[in-house]
């Protein structure tokens, strides 16, 4: 019970915690945590249940990971489950998706030694099962990609917004998937100057989408910007938004459809001073509406807007009443005209934000974030407030407090511009789900007693406790008071599994284990505990290869080579070349040049395959040595020549001049057509006659590759 006397829990968490486990009609306080720092970042409701998104430092691998947790309607856990990988994982977003949720973050690119991450996209399903995961990063290392944001678009495709973190020139993209995850295309979002960009919304509209985010120019210089783009990917319109006298932040910043366009939300910050709200309607067409500053005279930082089913926005963020002091979390109601309907802060000594606030179906405002000290990691727990329609928390007045805005117009200058450019490719990370306890924080609150029951599973422990029985905890909380819990524990064992039966080939894995005999991996038994099952399993060998004989074509275009085999094996084998077409004849004939891979199967499945088999004719190609772009029909062109069938591509293709510039770039032209190669003209105009050098690089179908120098006169 150490955990919930450190410093850092405060007076507010003591008092609030005192009203968890009210029904979700009413207003209630809660937190989870660890021994170390954990902090909601999203929410989302599936089903009518809601979830909870947190970066957590106390659970998974401990060194940052993404935690999916379910909550009752209560508000109370139900589950939670950490996606980890073996560095460090940053949750961003938490999207609802069919039956399922998609989550996106960030990992740590595993060879890196430079803090370099990768997007990655995950999609579970409601029970937090993990269906298929995608991670993105650019191909070069000094490029560290951030998540912005993910839409799941009305047909079921998903759309990222992600965002470089590193060096001065930060672009921003946008990728399209299909709803398996699989990527339809990828395109740069630029503003067209040397800026550090930063996406951080999409928006669906009208078969395309928008997308926001904050250009940081210079110190004194940061506006937003607003891009719509087509489904394709084009961007049809680019507007700069720039704010005198203020910078836009992407910290925080949010856009959400409205009736008639969207709404942005974010913080506008005074260089060196005070930080404000922000609020922005666009019109569909991108038209700006109106926008609004709200601010006081210490800081009001966005991090949350929802449209309402009345039109009004719901904002979640914090307040403090000097610049970089406490914080508390704030929320406010604005109408659709930028008018505050109520405005309240929640809160004590330590520090309390909220990332994210919603309403649930009864009407009742979630708002989840976290409280805590900022200076100790340690410091941070996740804090979930349950508050009735106007922001009021019932019986704890001490907590809450009513705020006064005023509403200050704001005046843009726009800017135009942007392009689009081909970006991502595809990573690979192995991220594992398991199930963690969070910690849940008991309700306390001074001189309340609290009475709870609970059942956990034998290895795990609730509120400190692992074996069964009746336990009384008297804890401490500033103030003078202390708070009394009675908790009847029951434990269950977990049930016996039965052995399971696998048989694989060599070289391949059941579940992770690669050798015969008995072994055990971890299952969940009736009652969900974690029981240990015993796996036999039985390991076949492959076919042995005792030789190959391999017979090259007599020349480059024949069909006349061959490949002889001798293997043995369990039973009759079968062979194959370059697919699983297999034959029971081991001498596989009629083979032109090129490089094969070479399939035996034996009657139980098991199959040896052997890369890289060349058979070679020893074909090359030809370079003439003049050309005349005159016209005639006649060597107009300055091409390559090779047999049919020889040459695979040709990697590269380039002609300098005789000061060594480079007059055409022709990789990937095709051999033998007269009208394929260089025409003689550079910058759309004749080149004069003289002595060309030209550098071609080709791959043949062998697999070979070869490099060709050489000069070619141009005659006219």
């Amino acid at each position: 019970m150490a955990r919930n006397a450190r410093s850092v829990t405060s007076f507010f968490l003591s008092a609030l915690l005192g009203l968890a486990g009210i029904a979700t009609a009413q207003t209630s306080i809660h937190c989870f945590g660890g021994p170390r720092g954990d902090e909601a970042v999203d929410m989302a409701w599936l089903d009518g249940a809601p979830y909870l998104l947190v970066n957590s430092s106390s659970f998974g691998a401990r060194d940052g990971d993404m935690v999916l947790m379910k909550l009752l309607p209560s508000g109370r856990p139900e589950w939670a489950k950490a996606y980890s990988t073996t560095r460090r994982d940053v949750p961003a977003r938490l999207v609802p998706a069919g039956d399922g949720l998609l989550l996106l973050g960030r990992v740590l690119e595993p060879l890196s030694n430079s803090l370099i991450d990768d997007a990655c996209l995950l999609r579970v399903d409601a029970d937090g099962n993990q269906l298929w995961r995608r991670c993105f990063g650019e191909a070069d290392i000094n490029r560290d990609e951030h998540a912005g944001d993910v839409l799941l678009m009305e047909n079921g495709d998903v759309l990222l917004g992600l965002y470089d973190a590193v060096g001065y020139d930060r672009r921003s993209a946008v990728l399209r998937l299909d709803g398996q995850g699989q990527p339809r295309w990828s395109y740069l979002l630029d503003s067209e100057t040397d800026v550090r960009e930063r996406l951080a919304g999409l928006v669906e509209a009208d078969g395309g989408f928008w997308a926001v985010g904050a250009l940081e120019v210079n110190a004194t210089r940061s506006p937003a910007f607003l891009a719509r783009l087509d489904g394709q990917g084009n961007i049809l319109q680019w507007r700069g938004l720039g704010l005198p006298g203020r910078l836009i932040l992407a910290d925080g910043m949010m856009a959400r459809r409205t009736a008639d366009g969207l709404v942005i939300g974010c913080s506008a910050a005074r260089p060196g001073g005070d930080t404000d709200l922000l609020l922005i309607r666009a019109g569909n067409q991108g038209d700006i509406l109106w926008a609004r500053r709200f601010g006081r005279a210490g800081d009001e930082q966005h991090h949350s807007i929802e449209v309402l089913e009345n039109g009004h926005f719901l904002i979640g963020g914090s307040v403090s009443d000097l610049p970089g002091g406490p914080t508390d979390g704030l929320l406010l109601e604005v109408s659709p005209q930028g008018d505050v309907l109520w405005a309240r802060r929640y809160g004590g000594p330590g520090d309390e934000v909220f990332y994210r606030a919603m309403v649930s179906s009864s009407g009742d405002i979630w708002a989840a974030g976290s409280t805590g000290k900022n200076e100790a990691a340690s410091g941070k727990d996740v804090l979930l407030a349950i508050v009735g329609q106007a922001g009021e928390i019932s019986g704890l007045p001490c907590i809450t407090s009513e705020l006064a805005f005023d509403p200050v117009p704001a005046e843009f200058t726009a800017e135009e511009g942007g392009r689009r450019a081909a970006w991502l490719v595809e990573t690979d990370y192995d991220i594992t789900a398991t199930v963690t306890d969070m910690g849940y924080c008991p309700p306390y609150c001074c001189n309340v007693a609290d009475t709870v029951e609970a059942v956990i599973c034998r290895g795990q422990a609730h509120y400190g406790h692992s074996e069964p029985g009746y336990y009384v905890d008297t804890l401490p909380v500033p103030g003078g008071c202390d708070s009394v819990r009675h908790l009847w524990l029951e434990v269950l064992e977990p049930i016996p599994a039965d052995t399971a039966y696998a048989t694989i080939c060599e070289g391949q894995a059941y579940q992770g284990f690669t050798t015969a005999g008995v072994h055990f991996t971890p299952v969940f038994d009736a009652n969900g505990c974690l029981a240990q099952q015993p796996l036999a399993l039985e390991v076949l060998s492959a076919p042995q290869v005792l030789g190959v004989e391999l017979r090259p074509p007599s020349s480059c275009a024949g069909q006349d080579g061959a490949v002889g085999v001798a293997a043995t094996g369990n039973g009759s084998l079968l062979y194959g070349l370059d697919s699983l077409r297999l034959t029971p004849d081991p001498h596989l004939e009629g083979l032109g040049g090129g490089r094969y891979t070479l399939y035996i199967q034996d009657e139980s499945g098991c199959t040896t395959i052997l890369d890289g088999l060349l058979l070679s004719a020893g074909c090359t190609i030809y370079v003439p040595n003049a050309f005349s772009p005159n016209g005639d029909g006649r060597n107009d062109h300055f091409g390559i020549f090779a047999h049919p069938g020889t040459v695979s591509e040709v990697l590269e293709f380039k002609v300098f001049n005789r000061y060594g510039g480079l007059v055409y770039d022709g990789a990937g032209i095709i051999p033998n057509l007269p009208a394929s190669g260089w025409d003689g003209r550079f910058r759309s105009k004749e080149a004069p006659s003289g002595l060309y050098a030209y550098f071609i690089r080709a791959r043949f179908s062998d697999g070979r590759m070869e490099v060709f120098k050489g000069g070619i006169h141009l005659l006219r």
